[in-house]
């Protein structure tokens, strides 16, 4: 079975995002470009996906909104179709869950195979 298991900072929640000034939303954009990169760039092989899962699994102090944990994950969905690991994010090609914890920030991301 092929699967990317990554660990980043906590991402960004969608109010953040629609609250920051148009250049500081290119730089956040930017940094998660980087940092998902330098990630890939590690790795031995970068599986591609036909048909992928994509779990989003944030932990922080406080649970957020659905609408704004799943907003504040699209720069990460965007760097994995730019990588090619999935074809677009368009739901006959990507499932997407989103789960949220309690604890110390970070962003667990998971993909692999949809049908697995």
């Amino acid at each position: 079975m092929d699967k990317i298991e990554i660990n980043v900072s906590q991402s960004p929640s969608l109010n953040e995002l629609l609250n920051m000034p148009i250049y500081k939303k290119k730089e956040t954009k930017a940094k998660i470009y980087k940092e998902i990169s330098k990630i890939l760039w590690s790795l031995e092989t970068v599986p591609r996906f036909k048909r992928a899962k994509v779990t989003y699994i944030r932990y922080g102090k406080k649970l957020l909104d659905k609408d704004n944990l799943i907003g504040g994950t699209k720069f990460y969905t965007d760097v994995f179709v730019k990588w090619k690991i999935i074809p677009n994010d368009d739901p006959k090609n990507v499932v997407i869950d989103y789960l949220q914890e309690i604890g110390d920030p970070l962003l667990k991301i998971i993909i692999t195979n949809e049908h697995e």
